[in-house]
C-alpha cells in the first residue's frame, strides 16, 4: 500500500487492505459506504490466493445492476476443480444472481514448457441483492 500511495497517490481516494474472509465491523462499513458498481478480477482466482469466500464477499458488496468481470484458468471451472470456484460460479449463474452477458475461452500465455494455458473471461451483471456468501454454506 505504501508504494501505491507513493507512486500513484492520485489514482485512488482510499485504500483498504483486508482479508475479505474475515472482515471486522469497521471494514464491512468501509466497504458498504462507496456503493460499488463493478468488480474485476484478472487471473487471480483459483490459486489459493483468493478463496471462493473472498469472491463471494466482494460480489456481495456490488450494487444490483453492477458489472462483474472475471478471468479464471479454465481448470478451475471443471467439475474436478477442488478450489470451489466452479461450484460457486455455477450456483451464482443457476440461481440467477448473475446475468451472464458473455464468456470467452482464450490463450492466456504459454507455460514455461511451451504448453498453452487457457483461461475463461466472464462478464455478467449482478441481478439483485441476494448474497453469494450464502451459497457457500448451502
Amino acid at each position: 500500500m505504501a508504494a501505491a500511495k507513493r507512486d500513484r497517490s492520485e489514482v485512488y481516494e482510499e485504500y483498504l487492505v483486508a482479508d475479505l474472509t474475515q472482515l471486522n465491523a469497521d471494514e464491512r462499513e468501509r466497504l458498504a459506504k462507496p456503493k460499488f458498481n463493478c468488480l474485476i478480477s484478472v487471473a487471480a482466482l483459483g490459486f489459493d490466493d483468493i478463496p471462493p469466500e473472498a469472491l463471494a464477499t466482494a460480489y456481495d458488496e456490488i450494487q444490483p445492476g453492477g458489472w462483474i468481470a472475471l478471468t479464471i484458468k479454465e481448470d478451475f471451472l471443471t467439475t474436478e476443480d477442488p478450489s470451489g470456484f466452479q461450484k460457486l460460479i455455477r450456483r451464482m449463474l443457476d440461481e440467477k444472481l448473475l446475468d451472464l452477458r458473455t464468456h470467452e475461452r482464450y490463450r492466456h500465455r504459454l507455460s514455461s514448457n511451451g504448453q498453452p494455458l487457457y483461461y475463461v473471461a466472464l462478464v455478467a451483471v449482478k441481478n439483485d441483492d441476494r448474497r453469494a456468501a450464502e451459497l457457500l454454506s448451502s
